[in-house]
Parts: structure tokens; C-alpha cells; sequence
């Protein structure tokens, strides 16, 4: 395997892993409080955690440059209202297992878009037929999880 796709790979599945791990401990947050009650705490929680790793200079970046980010840029936080609040309501609907894998498959979908045409300025990676096949596959997988 080539070493410099090791990290970035072992970062992807750290990643999967929290995604799996957010989803239940949501849920079991709405329970207590609620749906959109839960997104806020999560959000809010969210704030502080990264608030502080700013204010302990853990940043790299510069927050006096956000007006000069493209404003679709600063829609991420909207994005992740829906993110956080549909992934609760979709494992209450259809189990953790089947919701993660119906949500992989429209987050596949749309980064194999993204990435054919390029945007939001990542690099282009155009799709082949294989990328078809590996999507296809997923919603066979989806299928099979919920029988």
C-alpha cells in the first residue's frame, strides 16, 4: 500500500467509527430531550469543545479572513443541522445499521458527483462505471442489512 494514503486512511475510518458512534448517542439524547432540542445541545457542545481548542491555539487558520470565504462556504453549519437532526430520525425509523448504510449511499452519490465535475473547488475525479458498480453495490448492501 502506498504510505502516503496510511494516515489519511486510518483518519477515514477514525472517522466512520465516530460517525457510527454519533448517531446512537444522539438518539439516546433525544430520547431525554427531544429532536431539535438534542441537535442544539450537540451543536452547542460542539462550539465550546472547538472554542476552546482555539483559545488554546490549537487553530491554524485566521477567523478574521471568513468575510473573504465564498458565502456557499459558510453554509456547512446549516448543512449540519439537517446532518445531525435526519440521522436521528433515521435510526429511530430504521436502526442504526440501516440508516448509517442508506446514508453512505446519498453521501457516496454526491461526493462521486462532486468530485466528476470539480465543485466547490475541490480537484476534479471523474467517475468511471466502476464508481456505478461500487454505488450499486452499497444499495444492494442497504437492502441486505434491512431483510
Amino acid at each position: 500500500m502506498n504510505r502516503s494514503i496510511l494516515l489519511p486512511i486510518l483518519v477515514a475510518l477514525g472517522t466512520g467509527a465516530a460517525i457510527g458512534l454519533q448517531g446512537p448517542m444522539n438518539s439516546l439524547l433525544t430520547k431525554s430531550i427531544g429532536l431539535l432540542e438534542s441537535t442544539f445541545v450537540v451543536l452547542i457542545s460542539g462550539a465550546i469543545v472547538t472554542g476552546v481548542a482555539l483559545l488554546l491555539g490549537l487553530g491554524n487558520g485566521n477567523l478574521g479572513r471568513i468575510s473573504q470565504a465564498p458565502l456557499i462556504s459558510l453554509a456547512g453549519g446549516v448543512v449540519g443541522i439537517l446532518i445531525i437532526t435526519g440521522v436521528v430520525y433515521t435510526i429511530s425509523k430504521l436502526g442504526v445499521a440501516a440508516g448509517v448504510a442508506v446514508a453512505l449511499i446519498a453521501q457516496l452519490a454526491l461526493a462521486a458527483t462532486i468530485d466528476h465535475f470539480g465543485l466547490f473547488g475541490v480537484d476534479k475525479h471523474p467517475a468511471s462505471p466502476w464508481t456505478f458498480v461500487g454505488i450499486a453495490l452499497l444499495v444492494v448492501g442497504a437492502v441486505a442489512i434491512r431483510r
